[in-house]
């Protein structure tokens, strides 16, 4: 059985309240208001968008095994970090999930703080991002 991800999404609002896996059944929980992303400092989201969208093969690699033994692992993981002045990424943590995986969210976070961003100008950069997670079938 081939199990891939069908989305990763940069954006919270693709993935709606009330919206369906794959296999057609409901969704894990409906979205938290506060459940979006956000990009404060000297650098533009669609900078921080296309470093995320480079990595994420290393969540996919996060999300794949567990998906593995349990086909209907889904959810949405927020995490939140800070692009240093140096580009490099601090503080990764998870502030809310719906995935309901430790293993997963603490791969997640592990990967991310291994990711570098382009420096920026000025002042240190604070994150918030959403991955979206759920099998193609």
């Amino acid at each position: 059985m081939i199990i891939r991800i069908l989305k990763l999404t940069i954006v919270a609002s693709v993935f709606t309240a009330g919206g369906a896996l794959a296999d057609g059944k409901p969704a894990p929980e409906e979205v938290p208001s506060n459940f979006g992303e956000t990009v404060t400092g000297p650098l533009e989201k669609e900078v921080v968008h296309k470093a995320i969208e480079q990595h994420f093969s290393e969540v996919k690699n996060c999300y794949e095994p567990e998906l593995k033994k349990n086909e209907r692992l889904a959810g949405r993981v927020l995490t939140s970090f800070t692009i240093g002045k140096d580009g490099k990424v601090t503080a990764p943590k998870v502030e809310q999930s719906t995935l309901g995986n430790p293993s997963v969210e603490k791969c997640i976070v592990g990967a991310v703080s291994r990711w570098e961003f382009p420096k920026p100008k000025g002042d240190k950069v604070v994150v918030t991002f959403p991955f979206v997670l759920r099998s193609a079938g």
